[in-house]
């Protein structure tokens, strides 16, 4: 199949593909054949099974929640919940993504008429996942440092009191926030040598200003400030966790205990997830600010394709790994996980005794609190690669 049929329609590409094989490539430009590779391995393999994973898990983990009596009592569960639920969104958005590029494998005319009129809509749906996925981040890793220097204050603060609030507010301002990402793009109409119709996105001329410095301010935010903003308050926990310890230990009192310094680990391990796969957006962001040639508009468009779809997969990694951390650092978690199992297989042979149910009970209504570790604690899920502008 030729490279026309397997990768996505777009002028600017058809141009990129010429221009880049007249002479040698930059340093930073992508060749067509190693985009095409790329997508074929990233997409249309690992994505769908990274997608299926992580919606099982997530989902497993919204029904823990959910089934969680003391879930209501600590204003943690609202927002791992919310956390899940926004990652849960991201990986189907991500699952139809990796079936439009199966699909294009078969009818490349279909998915390229149907790419270049929702592209605007999904890339809108995805910025604003992305958006809540750091909101969200920053807020756990937020109220976790304060549950360290300020474990009495904590649950006094606004962060505490109005969990379902700040998540709701947090969502329409970004929804909000996000709609001029949509307002200036159109679809442009061309035919190929079979003289068939295909489509590719542009912007409005008239609206080009407005969107750079829209594109600017969106880049500073997503790319630059809430990663540091994330590293800033991981480094702030990390170093009043070691303070408290030492803190204690000069007191003769003994360490903080074994769910709390679980918490901790969750909390630094995930925020250094988050840390490590925003790099490849920081750089094709870095990138296009030094030379616009890079921007998805520019000579070599297919450099920022490729970044920001790798941006895309390694968020979904970001986000399917929360089940799986859990299930890693916290027994607790693990022994609940395996009991609803267990519970399940004994329904479905009808041969369970009622002590055994009672303790199966129990064991569900515990959920989370084991990993909790206390009202003060928090605990971190990830984020995200916001498809970027």
């Amino acid at each position: 199949m030729s490279t026309m049929e397997t990768v996505p329609f777009s002028s600017l590409q058809l141009i990129n593909d010429v221009t880049t094989s007249l002479s040698p490539l930059p340093m930073f430009a992508v060749n067509p054949r190693v985009y095409e590779q790329f997508d074929f391995v990233v997409n249309m393999i690992l994505t769908p099974i990274l997608c299926v994973l992580g919606l099982v898990g997530n989902s497993v983990g919204l029904y823990v929640i959910g089934k969680d009596p003391s879930s209501k009592k600590h204003t943690i569960y609202t927002y791992m919940f919310s956390l899940m639920a926004f990652d849960i969104l991201f990986l189907l958005l991500g699952l139809v993504t990796g079936a439009l590029d199966i699909l294009e494998h078969y009818d490349a005319y279909l998915v390229n008429k149907i790419k270049a009129y929702s592209w605007a809509y999904k890339g809108y749906c995805t910025v604003v996942l992305k958006h809540m996925g750091s909101v969200l981040l920053i807020i756990m890793t937020l109220e976790r440092w304060m549950s360290l220097v300020f474990p009495y204050h904590v649950k006094q603060s606004y962060l505490s009191r109005n969990p379902k609030t700040i998540v709701t507010v947090s969502f329409v301002v970004s929804a909000v926030y996000i709609i001029p990402f949509t307002a200036g793009f159109t679809v442009l109409e061309t035919t190929d040598a079979r003289n068939r119709t295909i489509y590719a996105n542009g912007i409005d001329q008239n609206y080009f200003p407005v969107f750079y410095i829209y594109t600017y301010i969106e880049t500073t935010v997503l790319h630059y400030l809430a990663p540091a903003f994330v590293l800033v308050f991981n480094i702030l926990t990390v170093v009043s966790y070691s303070r408290f310890v030492k803190k204690r230990s000069s007191l003769g009192k003994r360490h903080m205990s074994d769910n709390q310094t679980k918490i901790t680990f969750v909390v630094c391990c995930v925020a250094g997830l988050y840390i490590l796969l925003s790099l490849p957006n920081i750089f094709v962001q870095t990138l296009i600010f030094i030379n616009d040639d890079y921007s998805f508009y520019g000579r070599y468009n297919l450099t920022f394709d490729l970044f920001i779809q790798l941006g895309d997969f390694l968020a979904r990694i970001n986000a399917a790994a929360d089940f799986f951390i859990y299930i890693l650092v916290s027994n607790h978690f693990r022994s609940v996980f395996n009991s609803m199992l267990f519970k399940g297989g004994s329904e479905s042979r009808s041969s369970v005794s009622n002590e055994k149910q009672n303790v199966s009970t129990v064991n569900t209504k515990k959920s989370f609190d084991n990993i909790v570790g206390g009202k003060n604690n928090t605990i971190n899920a990830s984020t995200n690669s916001f498809h970027d502008i």
